[in-house]
């Protein structure tokens, strides 16, 4: 239920964005992949993150926690990046330009 709506939101989001007329075929892939990157960050997080934080934050306190927050950010940033080049790879694949004419 989740991978769908997150699925969803992300498809409404990148049809939107770079060009309105984009069609849903051509950013599903996309769209599917930062879902799957959201889930596994989701997982990170509660897990690996959650550990590291707690045997760390005595140590670096504000500073690991700040650190922590921000490898999450990074990592999700990634799964937008990956997303959109999965999505611009895969239209230029669908949709090769044709030969260009030099002019003589």
């Amino acid at each position: 239920m989740q991978f769908a709506a997150v699925c969803g939101l992300w498809v409404i989001v990148s049809r939107e964005l770079p060009l309105p007329s984009t069609r849903v075929r051509d950013v599903l892939p996309g769209a599917a992949l930062y879902a799957v990157g959201i889930m596994v960050l989701q997982v990170f997080n509660a897990f690996v993150l959650d550990r590291i934080l707690e045997q760390k934050s005595s140590t670096y306190g504000t500073l690991g926690t700040a650190a922590a927050l921000l490898l999450s950010l990074y990592i999700g940033g990634r799964a937008i990046v990956a997303a959109a080049v999965l999505n611009a790879t895969l239209f230029e694949r669908r949709h090769p330009a044709g030969p260009t004419r030099e002019r003589g």
